[in-house]
């Protein structure tokens, strides 16, 4: 592959990690946005860390009952508890409270921490959780950007852009046909984030969800993810998932 067909290579992965950034980002202002017009019932904060925690000295009596009813025990009360803030850029986007709880079981006395997700006013609140949805409109959002306008702001800002082997421009079905095989390790890994744990725990005996099938997920992750690269770095110039969509990327 010739110099020109490298420097294409880098164009595609420089671009790739650009939209990438740019998508957190704007999928993390939706996220906060939907978690204040919900009133905190929303939330999605995979790529925002636990920020401002600081123990206090009283919490909510509902908070309290929810978390004695988490601890089965003969006997259980309340020590102590902590209340954490999830921010992105300093905005709100999550808030919970670990309540350290001290069990009694017969004779032995042990100690745990509950997290009960709570609303502004410090009350339990059950959130829906839509963080697995990042994978899926990440590769949405991309085909949209490379099928109706031919590329992404990471693709604009490489000067690269996707068009149909003859020219054209793509089309949103190829484009997300492109995307899902482009992107399979990521939606694989979420699947298996999400998915699988939920499906051990709803079905127990089937899947059993520990140390192998672990391995299990990060080896069919990074296999996908070493395939895309593999075609980008080995044979013809053009990748198979291109090929198999009828696409090209070219020069803007």
């Amino acid at each position: 592959m010739g110099e020109e067909g490298r420097a294409a290579i880098w164009r595609r992965l420089a671009a790739a990690a650009v939209d990438a950034v740019f998508f957190i980002l704007a999928a993390s202002l939706i996220s906060v946005a939907l978690y204040n017009l919900s009133d905190g019932r929303l939330r999605a904060y995979v790529f925002q860390p636990v920020d401002r925690c600081e123990a206090v000295g009283s919490i909510s009596p509902a908070v309290a009952r929810a978390a004695l009813a988490a601890i089965p025990g003969s006997a259980s009360r309340v020590v102590g508890a902590t209340a954490c803030r999830r921010l992105f850029l300093g905005l709100e986007s999550g808030r919970f409270v670990s309540v350290n709880v001290e069990v009694q079981q017969g004779e032995t006395v042990m100690g745990a921490a509950v997290l009960q997700p709570v609303d502004r006013a410090g009350e339990p609140v059950r959130p829906l959780a839509f963080g697995w949805a990042y994978p899926l409109a990440f590769v949405v959002s991309m085909a949209i950007g490379e099928g109706l306008l031919g590329g992404t702001p990471g693709k604009a800002g490489f000067g690269v852009r996707v068009v149909q082997a003859s020219g054209g421009r793509l089309g949103l079905p190829k484009a997300l046909v492109r995307n899902a095989i482009v992107y399979a390790w990521l939606l694989a890994g979420a699947a298996t984030v999400f998915a699988l744990p939920k499906l051990g725990t709803a079905l127990p005996g089937l899947l059993p969800y520990g140390g192998a099938v672990r391995a299990l997920e990060l080896a069919v992750v990074g296999l996908l993810a070493l395939a895309v690269l593999a075609q980008l770095l080995i044979g013809r110039p053009d990748p198979a998932y291109d090929r198999w969509t009828g696409a090209r990327v070219v020069r803007a």
